[in-house]
């Protein structure tokens, strides 16, 4: 083989199956460039499946069956097939040429379509067991939540256990009603008394204040009452003692 060509990537034209396969499963293709292909002609190529099977052991181009396929892309690595096939829509353009010769064996072609229906049937069995997967761990739940419901349905009687339980559930909710009543009651009393504390208070400190005033006052009127009589005394006296003459 010639450039640096290793992989292409093909749709088998019997199923529309697509896969990046190695150049060694063609048969007469030797591409000399990424371009050296017509995807509108019909190539012969093995299919993967079969070398899995074969567990590659076996490199006789005879021991496999051909297949006609449909080159849509060349590359030198598995790697930049998937990077061109991850950048742009792969264009697939009709098939023009399928006068490649394939193998008329009776056996082989019925080879062929039960190695492409088994692979369909694969897929498919794979999507179904998957689907079973999930209904069972779906109904699963739903049987758990059945098992132990917060509200029995009608069509499920309730055991004399349950209603038990429901009884007693219930009862501990009154209880506990009744006592955050009760606590409400109580401190709403005592936020009555506190109240009526407060304006016992405000009304004493008006009374103390007012006292207070009274008593500042009365006090300040007697010193002013003191003091003018001091001033009288003194000025009698003096008066007093500038007018008598002592021996």
């Amino acid at each position: 083989m010639k450039g640096n060509v290793r992989f292409a990537f093909v749709r088998y034209l019997k199923d529309n199956e697509r896969d990046i396969v190695p150049i060694s499963y063609f048969k007469s293709f030797e591409p000399v460039d990424a371009d050296d292909f017509d995807s509108t002609k019909v190539y012969l190529v093995q299919w993967r499946g079969d070398h899995a099977a074969a567990g590659g052991s076996s490199s006789d181009d005879e021991c496999f069956q051909w297949y006609k396929s449909q080159v849509l892309m060349l590359g030198a690595s598995v790697e930049e097939m998937q990077a061109k096939k991850n950048a742009s829509r792969v264009r697939v353009p009709k098939v023009l040429d399928t006068s490649v010769e394939e193998s008329s064996s009776e056996d082989e072609q019925v080879t062929r379509k039960e190695t492409a229906k088994g692979r369909k049937e694969q897929k498919r069995d794979q999507i179904a067991s998957r689907q079973k997967s999930l209904k069972s761990i779906i109904s699963e739940n739903i049987a758990k939540k059945k098992a132990s419901p917060l509200f029995p349905s009608e069509d499920q009687p309730m055991t004399t256990c349950e209603h038990s339980d429901c009884v007693s559930k219930l009862q501990r909710s009154k209880r506990k009603h009744k006592e955050v009543h009760a606590k409400n009651s109580e401190l709403e009393q005592e936020n009555k008394k506190l109240k009526t504390s407060v304006l016992e208070l405000q009304n004493l400190n008006k009374d103390l204040q007012q006292q207070l005033l009274k008593t500042l006052s009365e006090k300040t009127q007697g010193k002013l009452w003191e003091d003018q009589n001091q001033k009288f005394l003194h000025l009698l006296g003096s008066r007093i003692k500038g007018t008598v003459d002592y021996p």
